[in-house]
C-alpha cells in the first residue's frame, strides 16, 4: 500500500491499534489478523465498531478455516475475510 500512496502504520496489537484509532481520525481502513497477541481481531473490530469509527476493515488471516473465528467475525461489517 506503501508504493501507492498510502500511509501504512504497524502495530503490535489490539490496545496499540486502538490508540492509534483514537488518535487519528484520517485513518480509513483497517488490515487485522484473527489471532493477534493478547486478543484477537475480532476484539479489535467490535470495539472500533462500538466506536462508531466508519473504517474499511479487512481481515488477512491464515486461520479462515476456523468456523468458530469465522463465526465471530460473520456480524462486524467486514469488508473483506
Amino acid at each position: 500500500l506503501g508504493r501507492f500512496g498510502y500511509e501504512v502504520i504497524s502495530v503490535k496489537g489490539v490496545a496499540e491499534a486502538l490508540d492509534v484509532l483514537d488518535n487519528d481520525p484520517e485513518i480509513v481502513a483497517l488490515f487485522t489478523d484473527l489471532r493477534m497477541p493478547q486478543s484477537t481481531g475480532v476484539d479489535l473490530i467490535r470495539q472500533v465498531r462500538a466506536k462508531n469509527r466508519d473504517v474499511l476493515v479487512f481481515v488477512v488471516t491464515g486461520y479462515s478455516q476456523d468456523p468458530q473465528l469465522v463465526a465471530n467475525a460473520a456480524p462486524l461489517k467486514i469488508d473483506s475475510i
